[in-house]
């Protein structure tokens, strides 16, 4: 369906947990991290060493 395809944050994630350079828990724990007091998570993905 259009529009619902993934951004690009989340097929960076998706990326580097296929490729095993991090968890699911660990992007978990990150993300909310990043997130709290932010409106979006479309930069989380920048800075990330496993990215």
């Amino acid at each position: 369906m259009k529009g619902f395809e993934p951004k690009a944050h989340a097929r960076a994630i998706d990326a580097a947990f296929l490729a095993d350079r991090v968890t699911d828990s660990r992007v978990t724990i990150e993300m909310a991290k990043f997130t709290q007091g932010r409106e979006t998570s479309a930069a989380f993905i920048e800075p990330r060493s496993w990215a």
